[in-house]
């Protein structure tokens, strides 16, 4: 059986090496704890969580649990309302 750094290696390798990937993951984590993967983070749209799903799941001996977000519009544009709504007012973190 391979160690964490090993299963976190042959994920992030598998998920470079997908060219349809390759620029859309930045924003993704693997995590590896007594054997089992766990991807997080948050995707533009579910095709991208889809396609990350289906790449780790073809890499044997890898079990994982899958819990990218997907990034809605418009939960990123009030996030932006309320940064500057927050810095308006001196709420800033």
């Amino acid at each position: 059986m391979k160690n964490s750094k090993e299963l976190q290696h042959d994920v992030q390798e598998a998920l470079t090496q997908n060219p349809s990937l390759k620029e859309k993951i930045s924003d993704l984590r693997t995590s590896v704890n007594n054997g089992y993967v766990i991807i997080t983070g948050t995707a533009d749209n579910v095709k991208l969580r889809q396609q990350v799903d289906q790449v780790v799941r073809n890499i044997p001996g890898i079990t994982f649990r899958n819990d990218i977000k997907i990034a809605s519009p418009i939960t990123q544009r009030v996030a932006v309302q309320i940064d500057w709504i927050n810095g308006k007012i001196g709420l800033t973190q």
